[in-house]
């Protein structure tokens, strides 16, 4: 373990609520996923799915990694309550049959970039921290978060 004390702590704190905001983020994908309609639904439906799913693997990684430094990993739904924010606040659920398919793309959008933040700034930490392996593993998974972006938003480019 190449950190330890204060350190360690709060690396291990980082993780859980990286993770718990990963899986609220992930939540909320799935809403739009399964309410998203109009056009280019099957391929924004599936995009949603993609994005969710890749949202889990890295909920699974950092909570993982938090366990390897020494510490436990978090979870609960009201875990995720506490610690993650509703894009725009709020559910959009109630509003679903009024929701465009690009109301629900900039949703998804704007809880991404919130989460894609909270990764470079665990990134720093880590770095600080002097423990490269998690750096590595917030990098890969910031990495994979920019594209969803990219791709997410060349849909919202497309419908202006």
């Amino acid at each position: 373990m190449p950190v330890g004390g204060e350190a360690r702590e709060a690396l291990v704190r980082e993780l859980n609520e990286l993770s718990l905001s990963l899986r609220g983020q992930q939540l909320a994908t799935k809403v739009a996923h399964w309410n998203v309609k109009g056009e280019n639904f099957l391929e924004i439906h599936e995009l949603f799915d993609r994005v969710a799913s890749h949202l889990e693997e890295g909920v699974d990684l950092l909570a993982e990694r938090a366990v390897q430094l020494g510490g436990g990993a978090r979870g609960t739904t009201a875990e995720v309550a506490a610690v993650w924010e509703v894009p725009g606040g709020g559910s959009p659920s109630e509003s679903a049959p009024e929701r465009t398919a690009s109301k629900w793309i900039g949703w998804v959008v704007d809880g991404l970039r919130k989460v894609t933040a909270r990764l470079y700034s665990g990134i720093e930490l880590a770095a600080r921290s002097g423990d490269p392996v998690t750096a590595d593993l917030l990098t890969e998974l910031a990495r994979r978060a920019d594209k969803d972006l990219w791709f997410l938003s060349a849909h919202l480019e497309a419908a202006e």
